[in-house]
């Protein structure tokens, strides 16, 4: 499948630069959406910029409101966004040119999955992302007042012949460490070096069923994780996966509450997936025996298993159900759920999930549930996202994510935008509106107060010329410290290329005594930031 791209721009506004492989967000970008099971609402995204560096990725609709995945209160009023974890081999070149930058772009039928039928019906959008104005070109019509942005896309009808020959691709490995150190006054010993051997192994049954395997992987390859502020200490940190093995098809485990999260399988020394479309189906099953690092005793070797489908129901509607089991010596936990999304006159969503883990540890037995409730509306002007979600206090994922139990949220997110008319001084301007409610889970169902509540205000406005500005208010209370807190940022940036840049912001902490009535807020810290660079090029 091949794509060109002529892109018309002064070349003082075309951003590019070498960066790293899916680090494009400081370039101009070019980016193809590829559903080639366009009734799933999932799509490959291929993107290049126009040095033909690449972003891939996989865009599943329904996923947005996911723990750990999503910052808080984000509204886009749109799609959400891809997921650039999983990598798949094509081929991208760029240059730029007095009109702008061209592209061209190869991608191998080898990488992606479609239909076993000889008449193939995808999708397709193509999108250009302008970073100097922020603004996003479609080849195809696409209104942010629509519930699906997938379901937008240009049909790509009556495709034939579509062959990608005998994917078998098989990797061996082998590892050997050596270890030195002192062993006596003048004398010094090496250890180790006793290799270790394994391999990974991909086999496409079929243009829409893969089956993996690996044998003690080596992920010394993997990329490290990136830096986190931990805002709130009573949350785990959630970091994405980035091994190969678990990426290939990991669009079809995706729940909207990270029910499946497989890095909780530490060191695999056997695992084996088979994922892809079975009878009309989304199909995922999982299994993987553990390394004993992973084992709460330090003794057995955890076993996960991990079973997924997902029934499309029509455009923008689907069913879903999910097992996870993990079971460590006589230790067994067990998650099932069922969650499902319906469209509502076209630019609504609503989306449901309900589960149950069932554990036993030590001899004892503990059983709890959890929910998430999300409803969505989209829109030009207005866009409105409520999530109400619940998670029992001894709900446990042996194979999943949960990031704080035992609580009660309530996420109503609304934001209104306002565009200035071509060629004027301000372009866009947004406010957002978020109270984030949260009660313990025993304190909800017993009818009592909250826990702690907060309410933000945000407010960007971008300009004419790359200039933005922002600003925002945070108002939190906190029931069990009694005390009040208030933060507010400010920042003005402008950033006409990636080398050249300016900011300039404020940000200031204060607090009041909840027990006091009418007490004042005092400020506890503030601090300015100022950072000024330019691009010489010789």
């Amino acid at each position: 499948m091949y794509f060109g791209v002529r892109a018309y721009a002064p070349s003082s506004v075309v951003r590019a630069t070498l960066a790293t492989r899916d680090h494009l967000t400081q370039d101009d970008v070019v980016t193809f959406f590829v559903s080639t099971f366009p009734e799933t609402r999932q799509a490959y995204a291929f993107a290049v910029n126009p040095f033909g560096v690449q972003l891939d990725g996989v865009l599943t609709e329904g996923t947005r409101g996911s723990e750990g995945q999503s910052r808080f209160g984000e509204l886009t009023g749109g799609r959400e966004l891809v997921d650039p974890s999983p990598d798949f081999v094509f081929h991208s070149k760029g240059r730029l040119t007095d009109f702008g930058f061209e592209i061209e772009v190869e991608i191998p039928f080898k990488s992606i999955r479609f239909p076993a039928k000889p008449t193939q019906d995808w999708t397709l959008h193509v999108e250009r992302t302008h970073r100097a104005s922020g603004a996003v070109s479609s080849w195809v019509p696409a209104k942010r007042a629509a519930a699906s942005y997938l379901g937008q896309a240009a049909p790509l009808s009556g495709l034939r012949d579509l062959r990608r020959g005998p994917v078998l691709d098989i990797t061996p490995v082998v590892t050997s460490t050596v270890i030195g150190g002192p062993a006596g006054l003048d004398a010094w010993d090496y250890r180790g070096g006793r290799p270790e051997f394994g391999a990974d192994v991909r086999w496409g049954a079929t243009t829409d069923l893969t089956l993996s395997a690996t044998v003690r992987p080596d992920f010394s390859q993997v990329e490290s994780d990136a830096g986190q502020v931990q805002y709130d200490p009573r949350s785990a940190l959630f970091f994405p996966e980035k091994r190969a093995f678990f990426l290939e098809g990991s669009e079809l485990f995706e729940t909207p509450s990270n029910l499946v999260y497989t890095r909780q399988i530490i060191q695999p020394i056997v695992a084996t997936k088979l994922a892809g479309n079975f009878s009309g189906m989304g199909l995922g099953l999982l299994a993987a025996v553990d390394d004993r690092v992973g084992s709460r005793t330090g003794e057995d070797h955890p076993v996960h298993g991990i079973a997924r489908i997902v029934k499309s129901l029509g455009p923008g509607a689907r069913l879903g159900g999910l097992y996870t089991g993990r079971f460590d010596g006589s230790d067994r936990n067990h998650v099932l759920g069922v969650d499902g999304r319906i469209t509502i006159a076209g630019r609504a969503t609503l989306d449901l999930l309900g589960a149950g883990s069932f554990t036993r540890e030590s001899l004892a037995r503990t059983d709890a549930a959890m929910w998430t409730t999300a409803f969505n509306v989209n829109g030009r002007r207005l866009s409105f996202r409520y999530t109400f979600d619940g998670i029992g206090e001894r709900f446990a994922a042996g194979s999943g994510f949960i990031g704080r139990a035992g609580i009660v949220n309530l996420r109503t997110a609304n934001q209104v935008t306002f565009y200035g008319p071509k060629r004027s001084l301000i372009e866009r301007v947004s406010l957002d509106f978020t109270p984030f409610l949260t009660w313990r889970y025993a304190d909800f169902v017993a009818g009592r107060g909250l826990q702690d509540d907060k309410w933000h205000i945000n407010s960007n406005w971008r300009f004419r010329g790359g200039w933005t500005a922002q600003a925002s208010f945070v108002y939190e209370r906190a029931a069990a410290r009694k005390i009040n807190s208030l933060r507010v940022d400010w920042l003005v940036a402008f950033q006409p290329n990636p080398g050249t840049v300016m900011f300039a912001g404020y940000g200031a902490s204060h607090q009041n005594d909840a027990a006091v009535a009418r007490s004042s807020f005092r400020r506890i810290a503030d601090g300015f930031f100022v950072k000024l660079s330019y691009l010489f090029r010789l």
